[in-house]
């Protein structure tokens, strides 16, 4: 990431507004503060407004870590290295990513199951 060679897209309008936002990868505060990193306020003496945006984040998270769980539990050859070159591996990945999307769809929404925290306020 630090020489350029992660392939993060360009900022893009946010849908619905006029509004460039680039993209992002969520960490949490263990991760340094860098450009392509957004990772939450340390958690002292925070005010409203940074306790509130820590909440983003998190929420983020938990959808992240929630997609990956059901991956994992549906295709097991996810919990191992993929014993394959790149461009194979790259391919397994966005397959399954596919799959879940397909699956998803079908089964209906698994918002529910993952316990996502939806109260912002």
């Amino acid at each position: 990431m630090d020489n350029g060679d992660l392939a993060i897209p360009s900022p893009d309008i946010l849908a619905g507004t006029t509004t460039r936002l680039p993209y992002l990868l969520i960490a949490d505060e263990a991760y340094p503060l860098k450009t392509k990193i957004m990772r939450p306020f340390s958690s002292s003496n925070l005010d409203i407004r940074s306790e509130y945006f820590n909440k983003r984040p998190l929420r983020a998270r938990k959808c992240i870590e929630c997609a990956c769980g059901i991956l994992y539990t549906q295709w097991r050859i996810l919990g191992k290295a993929l014993e394959t070159n790149e461009e194979y591996a790259c391919l397994i990945i966005k397959t399954a990513c596919v799959l879940y999307n397909v699956l998803r769809d079908f089964e209906g929404n698994v918002t529910d199951e993952c316990n996502v925290d939806t109260n912002l306020g």
